[in-house]
């Protein structure tokens, strides 16, 4: 009976019993999972990913790719910021992170960025700790073989495929969002032509925005927003890479690793608040009401905008909403809101009506809520 399958994915051990498998197969999966393997010696514990009973062989083993990869994020969940991108290291281990959505190039990136310069880390998750450790996941890369059926994945271990192996200590070096332009021509509302690699830098609150979808179990985090920003602060902040044939960005990739003269963005935390509030009046015309910020996870402050996180929901808040939301920290009277805008607004002939709809958009979206008076 052969051993289980043993996979170190993401600092954890999972286990996948193969006994059920011929010989051949059994030996196929573990030369794609080589990378994963762990320390021969070690007895730790593992959760055990089940096989999938699909007879396909190539599908069997996308869909145990895919498991592994659930699996090996409910596990971590809570111990660092993870996220959808490929990672590739340089051989002093700084690590570029290089997020896109599936089916976007991180499998491409990885194979064609680590066949020379950089090692392999990961084609499908990055998880970045706290002190900017990353936590390898060399699993198989998941290339498409038809287009039309982007599911139909044929996995490839970065040992077959000859990637370069990454130094055993790994920290985070830069965050790099993805923007492949076709090659047929570039979209109208795209700002480069890349007819070579271009940067360009994102604001913080922007960034956030575009990462934010591409996190997985973010809220698991303490202060989950907050956890995001700071990194993004100690990379010096997010550009996108704007390119037309990944193998071409290698230059660009190691000149931001080695850049860290850039100014990083600055942010304010707000810590979430689950205070109750009475939220049983409705607002009216005739009847005065204090407004107060509704219970809410964690915030970032960054210039002049506010990013606000009630349960997995971010909700971006600027001009007089953010200054709004800001100012209601304790009950405040639509009055009182109103000053405050004047303040830091200045005079409009509406400013009554203004502050009163964005009070109202507010309360709409759960951001404030009406407390008696």
């Amino acid at each position: 009976m052969p051993d289980p399958l043993r996979i170190e994915a993401l600092g954890h051990r999972l286990e996948v019993e193969v006994q059920a498998l011929p010989v051949e197969q059994v030996a196929a999966l573990r030369a794609q999972w080589s990378r994963c393997a762990p320390d021969g010696a070690d007895t730790a514990p593992a959760t055990n990913v089940p096989l999938s009973d699909i007879e396909d062989p190539v599908r069997r083993d996308y869909a145990l790719s895919s498991a592994v990869t659930f699996a090996a994020i409910r596990q971590a969940a809570g111990t660092g910021v993870m996220l959808h991108a490929c990672g590739v290291a340089t051989d002093t281990g700084e690590v570029a992170v290089l997020v896109a959505p599936s089916g976007t190039g991180k499998t491409t990136a990885a194979a064609r960025l680590c066949a020379r310069e950089f090692g392999y880390v990961t084609d499908e998750t990055v998880l970045i700790q706290p002190d900017l450790t990353v936590l390898p996941y060399p699993k198989p890369l998941s290339v498409v073989l038809e287009a039309d059926d982007p599911h139909h994945k044929q996995q490839h271990g970065p040992d077959e495929l000859q990637l370069r192996t990454p130094p055993h200590s790994l920290r985070a070096g830069a965050l790099l969002l993805l923007d492949r332009i076709d090659r047929g021509g570039r979209d109208e509302d795209a700002p480069h032509p890349a007819t070579v690699p271009t940067l360009e830098p994102v604001g913080l609150i922007d960034a956030m925005m575009t990462l934010i979808p591409q996190t997985s179990s973010l809220t698991a985090l303490d202060q989950p927003l907050t956890a995001l920003a700071q990194l993004i602060v100690d990379l010096g902040g997010v550009q996108t890479l704007y390119y037309r044939e990944i193998d071409q960005t290698s230059d660009l990739i190691e000149q931001v690793l080695n850049d860290r003269g850039s100014t990083p963005p600055r942010f304010t935390s707000v810590p979430g608040s689950s205070d109750p509030v009475d939220t049983g009046h409705t607002l009216t015309d005739d009847e005065e009401l204090s407004l107060q910020r509704a219970p809410f996870d964690d915030a970032v402050v960054c210039d002049d905008e506010v990013l606000l996180l009630a349960g997995s929901v971010p909700l971006r808040l600027s001009g007089l909403g953010a200054t709004i939301w800001l100012a209601a920290e304790q009950p405040m009277s639509t009055p009182e809101l109103l000053d405050v805008c004047r303040t830091a607004h200045g005079e409009h002939p509406q400013a009554p009506d203004l502050v009163r709809s964005a009070v109202d958009d507010l309360v709409t979206v759960g951001a404030l809520s009406p407390v008696g008076r």
